[in-house]
């Protein structure tokens, strides 16, 4: 049986926009409308799941909910603690590696907290550092907008091609110290988070789109299983994706399993 390590789900920005009026609602424990949640994760055998605080355009999350980034942000936190502390018969946090081989070899999936887009840092490394405290563990720089830490992937080469900002490899730096995963300069942040975790427990798992070996990650339902056990599988994995597919495309997974990042 495959066990699988999933690094993306919008879960819990889901449950604190339903609940934002009362957050002490909100459970991952089931909720129908997704495709992860904390019963089924135990019901599949999961290993482990990253449970994202998506920072989605910030006239959107005005409108939608009426908070502010940190207030975003401390609701997200509110519902992922509260729903872990009420449901440890079905899953615990995992804020290591170490913490996921253990949580699994008791039977339950791990939940690992995690950050996308980390314009929520806000030019400050004193930011970084709170939410490492707060149990996040990987954080993706960018998403669709430039911010403190750089620039997007993007079709204008000019903009794709300023990368990081000074801070942006300030913060980088630091996130390595703390042991906060970061993606640099690619848009497969998860792929490479999962290959820094799960390479030490001796497998390797991502999910690939069914039309095309792109290493996008989603939902256990949405799409099959693709196994690495060794670096020289994925390596041979990125070879055949590059000549059959894409010549100039370089995966995340590669760039880890390479060592550039």
């Amino acid at each position: 049986m495959m066990h699988s390590i999933d690094m993306h789900c919008d879960t819990l920005m889901a449950a604190a926009m339903k609940n934002v009026e009362d957050l002490s609602k909100a459970d991952l424990r089931e909720m129908p409308g997704c495709s992860i949640d904390f019963k089924r994760l135990h019901e599949a055998r999961a290993m482990a799941q990253c449970f994202a605080i998506f920072f989605p355009p910030q006239e959107g999350l005005r409108q939608r909910s009426g908070l502010t980034d940190e207030q975003y942000l401390t609701a997200c936190h509110q519902v992922f603690t509260q729903s872990l502390e009420r449901n440890t018969d079905l899953i615990l946090q995992a804020r290591s590696a170490e913490d996921v081989r253990r949580n699994f070899a008791a039977g339950k999936p791990s939940a690992i907290l995690t950050i996308e887009d980390s314009r929520a840092v806000d030019g400050k490394l004193e930011n970084i550092k709170r939410f490492y405290d707060m149990g996040v563990r990987a954080m993706s720089l960018t998403w669709n907008g430039a911010n403190c830490i750089g620039f997007p992937n993007s079709k204008d080469p000019e903009l794709m091609n300023k990368g990081l900002t000074d801070f942006g490899k300030e913060a980088v730096a630091y996130m390595k110290e703390l042991g906060i995963l970061s993606e640099k300069g690619l848009r497969c942040a998860e792929g490479t988070t999962l290959i820094a975790i799960e390479m030490k427990a001796g497998i390797v798992e991502t999910s690939a789109d069914p039309d095309s070996k792109a290493a996008w990650l989603h939902g256990f339902d949405e799409a099959p299983m693709v196994g690495f056990r060794s670096l020289d599988d994925i390596l041979s994995w990125a070879k055949d994706f590059r000549e059959d597919d894409y010549p100039d495309f370089i995966t995340g997974a590669e760039a880890m399993a390479r060592g550039w990042i």
